[in-house]
């Protein structure tokens, strides 16, 4: 199963949470609702401060300057394109063209953020910390992924049963964080019920092999630029009739209701306003069409939500004939996204895993203005 939280919208904008089951594998996507900072332009000298001579040339040879005259001053030097300090963003970059004229490269997610007074390029290479989690070497919502801990479950059984637990008694088995994004009010924490072991670490993605300890189930998640993606990757078909599993979810002041068209909706308990949408889930298996990635065959999958003040259970039952047709086939391999960007897919009503746009990962979009 995957669980993807992206974050970084825009502050105020509604986020998104995703989800999507599989076959052998499932999963589920969520998006931080806001980012805990609004994006804005920094300039990156004081603007009371004189130019000191020299400093255009200076800027010519260094590609940047520190706002747009100077930048065009710079650009009519050297001949070349100089970027305009003053109008970088976590998502944008401007440029001021050698003939004057402004080109705006902007990124479907953020592509650096403010650390320590300056911009850090964000890095999603995940590395293990000092406190025994996971985190990228620098990402703009202070994603945080577990290490190893706790006691795993035995069986995809006892995974449902655990779940139950946890619904009738609101506790049961220890949830543990799997994924947590953000800080404060816009935190989001996603469970899993049980221990895990260590992950294996890949570029972006940590895998939990044997998250279910007979070897049923991977746990995986890879890091966006956004926030996250999760799958749960099933590697062995359930036993018993009804199979279900539980994702505790935290987030701080939501109240979560199940719509007819089977996603849920997020809006603050106090305000009412609406924070975030988990669309539909779907499931898929490991068969693609003839040179695509896209999956061929997929089934939704049954989702009750279960409140309990700030955690909120996601209670996904799979479409138990889908598990139980021969030609349902197993993932053998590392999951593939279904995702193109940061918001929902246009298809209704599944949605895509939450991996940011081509754009976000250095293919902007460009924006001239004059």
């Amino acid at each position: 199963m995957k669980h993807a939280i992206p974050g970084g919208v825009p502050r105020r904008a509604p986020a998104v949470l995703r989800a999507l089951s599989g076959t052998v594998a499932t999963a589920v996507a969520v998006a931080l609702l806001a980012g805990t900072q609004p994006a804005l332009a920094t300039p990156a000298t004081d603007p009371a401060r004189p130019q000191q001579p020299g400093a255009n040339g200076a800027a010519a040879a260094s590609g940047t300057a520190a706002d747009v005259p100077a930048a065009r001053i710079a650009a009519r030097l050297s001949g070349k394109r100089v970027e305009a300090l003053s109008e970088r963003t976590e998502t944008s970059t401007t440029w001021v063209e050698k003939d004057g004229t402004l080109t705006t490269d902007l990124f479907a997610g953020p592509v650096r953020f403010q650390r320590d007074g300056g911009w850090t390029d964000v890095d999603l290479t995940l590395q293990a910390a000092a406190d025994g989690s996971v985190q990228p070497k620098a990402h703009p919502r202070g994603l945080k992924l577990a290490g190893a801990g706790g006691e795993r479950v035995k069986s995809l059984k006892e995974a449902q049963a655990a779940g139950a637990e946890a619904q009738a008694q609101d506790g049961g088995r220890q949830a543990r964080s799997l994924v947590t994004l953000g800080s404060g009010d816009q935190q989001v924490e996603l469970q899993w019920l049980g221990g895990l072991p260590a992950p294996e670490l890949d570029g972006t993605r940590a895998t939990y092999r044997d998250a279910v300890a007979d070897g049923a189930a991977d746990l995986v998640v890879e890091a966006t630029r956004t926030g996250f993606e999760q799958f749960v990757t099933v590697k062995q078909r359930p036993t018993a009739a009804g199979f279900s599993y539980t994702m505790p979810l935290r987030a701080k002041g939501l109240k979560a209701e199940a719509q007819p068209d089977g996603s849920v909706l997020f809006t603050d308990r106090k305000t009412g306003e609406q924070r975030a949408v988990l669309p539909a889930p779907v499931m898929w298996d490991a068969t693609t069409a003839p040179g695509s990635t896209e999956h061929a065959r997929q089934a939704k999958v049954g989702l009750k939500v279960v409140q309990h003040g700030d955690r909120i259970d996601l209670v996904f039952t799979p479409d138990a004939a889908f598990l139980a047709d021969p030609a349902t086939t197993r993932s053998t391999g590392r999951p593939t996204p279904r995702s193109t960007g940061a918001t929902p897919a246009p298809r209704t009503p599944t949605a895509a895993p939450a991996r940011p746009a081509p754009s976000s990962t250095g293919a902007p979009a460009r924006s001239p203005t004059r």
